[in-house]
């Protein structure tokens, strides 16, 4: 074969190796893109706003963990025109939690992230108006609607409780309406999957405290919202 002939094969060979996949010819080496430096950095807090120190953050095949104060920067090769990446998070007594991110070469992107406690249990200040299932103040729910959101595989059960005052009958139907109304709400406003909200009512049957005082009622009253999964 002449010169001209074996050279024209061999580009060939290349052409259709790095256009398909193929392997090339013995001693030709494929071109490789540059990787150029990305920085990505935040902070890790749970729903409470609570700082989570030593939570692991990683990106491909770098990561790091964070210090007390919850902040975490991690420096990531990628392409000179950046891309999409998946960061993902890690911390003891929390629910894992991965988000993508896009990072540009020479460039720091900022993530914050918010973790779920693995065994949550939470009071919830919601007051209604008397005699009704109207809800009043809301504030208290949106620390559960943005959580929700973020986690679609999360689930939460809405318990409603109630002082000891009338028949165990009553009490339940009570408890239970006033649950469900929560969950009404937190679907509503947050555009939560209704099955990830679950609502119970549980009576009086299990009080904080005596239902001697009037205080000691209040607290009896009350919405809790426990992890399911």
């Amino acid at each position: 074969m002449s010169r001209p002939l074996l050279f024209a094969f061999a580009l060939s060979s290349f052409t259709l190796a790095t256009t398909y996949g193929q392997p090339l010819p013995v001693g030709v080496t494929p071109e490789r893109k540059p990787l150029f430096k990305a920085a990505l950095e935040g902070v890790i807090s749970d729903i409470f706003g609570k700082a989570v120190a030593g939570a692991k953050v990683t990106v491909g095949n770098e990561s790091t963990v964070t210090g007390p104060p919850g902040s975490y920067h991690l420096e990531i090769s990628v392409p000179d025109t950046g891309g999409i990446f998946r960061a993902n998070v890690e911390a003891e007594s929390y629910r894992s939690k991965s988000a993508s991110v896009k990072l540009m070469s020479r460039d720091t992107s900022f993530h914050n992230f918010v973790l779920v406690p693995i065994k949550l249990k939470m009071n919830l200040t919601v007051r209604f108006k008397p005699k009704r299932l109207t809800i009043e103040n809301t504030g208290y729910l949106d620390m559960v609607i943005a959580p929700l959101k973020d986690n679609p595989e999360w689930k939460i059960e809405i318990q409603g409780h109630c002082f000891e005052w009338d028949s165990k009958r009553r009490n339940l139907r009570i408890s239970q309406a006033r649950a469900d109304a929560v969950r009404r709400f937190i679907i509503r406003k947050g555009g939560i999957d209704s099955s990830q909200v679950v609502a119970k009512g549980y009576g009086s049957s299990a009080p904080l405290m005596g239902d001697k005082y009037p205080v000691k009622r209040q607290y009896n009253t009350r919405i809790e919202v426990h992890s399911l999964n």
